[in-house]
């Protein structure tokens, strides 16, 4: 394998402590981590099966170190990433409600960008995506607040007119 000149990648890349690995600056040859990463791809391509083998074991015989380098790499790296939090939520809204982005834009613009219940707009705040939990089915956009609110009632439409009952009993006009 090329490795290029010491201290350089194949590619011309200087190594630095930000576009390498540590045992490469130690060692003195190897590759940044751009070309590792589409070294590393290429590999995974053509051994799935032994990559998933690999990544399970290296999960199991090491997570605690595994789980602090992915907190670390989710706080510092992607947390700041709108463009990931975005394709995060749309992924989220998809894969737990079956929502699609598109769906998701034309019920917020059929809302008028309001909360299906006390009407308050959603300004910078993401809706919750209200659904049935015994049939699954989406019904609406909520913001934060009321939508906990339904869950703190347990969807149940007599606790909510209890409620309502219970405040008008004591409503002060």
């Amino acid at each position: 394998m090329n490795w290029g000149v010491k201290g350089f990648c194949k590619c011309g890349t200087q190594f630095t402590e930000d576009n390498c690995p540590i045992s490469v600056l130690k060692k003195g040859r190897g590759l940044c981590r751009k070309c590792n990463s589409s070294r590393m791809a290429e590999w995974t391509k053509k051994n799935p099966d032994k990559s998933k083998t690999y990544k399970h074991n290296r999960r199991k015989e090491r997570p605690e170190e595994i789980r602090e380098y992915d907190k670390k790499y989710y706080y510092n790296v992607l947390k700041s990433d709108s463009g990931f939090i975005l394709k995060r939520k749309e992924y989220h809204r998809k894969t737990k409600y079956g929502m699609v982005n598109d769906t998701f834009e034309s019920l917020l613009k059929s809302q008028d960008n309001r909360c299906a219940i006390c009407h308050k707009e959603f300004g910078d705040e993401t809706p919750c995506v209200d659904h049935c939990h015994a049939t699954n089915k989406n019904r609406g956009l909520l913001c934060g607040s009321c939508n906990k609110g339904l869950g703190h009632f347990f969807e149940s439409s007599e606790a909510l007119i209890s409620a309502v009952n219970y405040l008008k009993k004591y409503e002060t006009n």
